[in-house]
């Protein structure tokens, strides 16, 4: 891919921003772009040697349609997956459910953690947050970033991060 095409993009995204269409960059139109490769230069090479404008126009549109329809399905799921995780905290965590809700939360705006920083963003213990990181393991809410080590680990909100890289991966 060429830099224009990269760069391109990105304007479109932004001038979407600029123009009040978008109120935040949702939705990723490059991978529809990419899945359609060969139509997307058959149609820029149109444009440049035919003045094909209307027919690029359509094409952009049917991009940002797609584009938006998959970005509202990642939503639903999130906004389902986050349904499903606190049913399973009240379930499982019992006293602890307001610091479950408030780790949740946390973990949609910073899906990698460790237990200092649960520790200071939730001001709570220490020996508070290792339990509750435990138990959102024991979930499968958490995943440790590296098995097998015992101090400093990490943890991701895989199944979260799963939905947002969905439509990113490289083709």
């Amino acid at each position: 891919m060429d830099g224009n095409g990269r760069l391109g993009r990105l304007l479109l995204t932004l001038s979407l921003l600029n123009d009040g269409v978008l109120t935040g960059a949702v939705f990723y139109p490059s991978y529809y772009l990419k899945l359609n490769r060969s139509e997307y230069y058959t149609r820029l090479m149109n444009v440049r040697q035919r003045g094909a404008h209307e027919e690029w126009v359509a094409f952009l549109c049917k991009c940002l349609t797609k584009s938006a329809d998959d970005a509202i399905e990642s939503l639903n799921r999130l906004v389902e997956l986050r349904r499903r995780n606190l049913e399973r905290l009240g379930k499982a965590t019992g006293a602890s459910v307001q610091n479950g809700q408030r780790l949740l939360g946390l973990l949609e705006a910073s899906p990698f953690m460790g237990i200092s920083d649960v520790t200071e963003k939730l001001d709570i213990a220490r020996t508070t947050a290792s339990k509750l990181v435990e138990g959102f393991e024991r979930l499968g809410i958490l995943v440790q970033r590296e098995a097998g080590r015992r101090r400093y680990r990490t943890f991701q909100y895989e199944e979260y991060l799963s939905i947002l890289r969905q439509g990113s991966e490289p083709l």
